[in-house]
């Protein structure tokens, strides 16, 4: 059911968080694919281990769906490591005995919307003080040109 699907999906199996995951969820880890397919997941993982372990373990132990959106997450993929973000919703998979087997988890990065919206937040706020200081200017402008039409009328 996952391999079809557009969603990027990834399953963590087992004690071990084997990772099964599809098609569209490879691109976002870069790099790490195939070898981390159907391999323990700190092996692949191991510099967002200490992040990633306490949300698959919670959701494995609690049977509680974990969601959030731009979750930030440090990653190595492509060479380098960096901080991306993601909406996630990792959910509990049942067996047969009605204990938890693995963890489903989907995923969709939103790291260059977040990047964006930060920049675009820094941008405002670069444009917010310069339309402040030429507003500061101005004003001074306008006092100094007040000042001086007071001048030439008490002169006149």
């Amino acid at each position: 059911m996952m391999l079809g699907a557009d969603a990027q999906i990834v399953l963590f199996w087992g004690p071990e968080f084997v990772a099964l995951y599809n098609d569209a969820y490879a691109p976002t880890i870069g790099d790490k694919h195939p070898k981390a397919l159907g391999r323990p997941a700190r092996e692949n993982w191991a510099e967002l281990w200490d992040d990633l372990e306490p949300l698959l373990r919670g959701v494995r132990e609690t049977g509680k769906t974990f969601s959030a959106k731009d979750r930030p997450f440090y990653i190595e993929r492509r060479g380098f490591g960096e901080t991306v973000y993601f909406d996630v919703s990792y959910s509990a998979v049942p067996e047969a005995d009605g204990g938890v087997g693995g963890v489903l988890c989907i995923v969709s990065e939103t790291t260059e919307r977040v990047r964006a919206e930060a920049a675009l937040r820094e941008l405002n706020g670069t444009l917010e003080q310069k339309v402040a200081e030429r507003t500061r200017e101005l004003e001074v402008v306008h006092a100094a040109l007040r000042q001086a039409q007071k001048w030439k009328r008490s002169g006149d």
